[in-house]
């Protein structure tokens, strides 16, 4: 076992360039020491992700990811007779997405009366489910 003292092992910052010139000074044994050594850093680093990502989980769903990326907006609205919804909406999977509203319909009414622009719907807006008389309709 061997101990080495008094002996600077920090490198200055260097570009790509001085770190080439550094590693091509060093003898055969060292070039192999320096590669086993990024070489056992980088699988470390892969088993810690791994490790962290089935301690966590694993990736969210793309569901789970929306609602963590967004934050979600339950709208109530409640429709009676002829009378419009005002959207238009484009199917993208398991949502759609809005992408018009008309002027004085169900939802105009309803954006018009909330307090934070926040809560109103707007284009570019998904809806993730619809709920009609307390069932729930999801993906499609």
């Amino acid at each position: 076992v061997f101990c080495l003292t008094n002996r600077d092992m920090t490198l200055p910052a260097m570009d790509s360039k001085e770190i080439m010139e550094h590693f091509n000074r060093l003898d055969n044994e060292e070039k192999v020491m320096v590669l086993g050594a990024v070489v056992c850093a980088t699988v470390l680093v892969v088993y810690i992700a791994r490790s962290l990502g089935s301690i966590c989980g694993g990736l969210p769903s793309e569901q789970e990811a929306l609602k963590q990326a967004m934050p979600v907006l339950n709208v109530h609205l409640s429709r009676f007779g002829n009378e419009k919804l005002g959207l238009c909406l484009r199917s993208e999977g398991s949502y759609a997405t809005i992408t018009g509203i008309g002027d004085g319909d169900l939802v105009d009414n309803w954006n018009q009366i909330q307090t934070y622009p926040e809560q109103q719907l707007r284009n570019g807006d998904r809806i993730i489910a619809v709920t009609s008389g307390g069932k729930t309709c999801r993906d499609g």
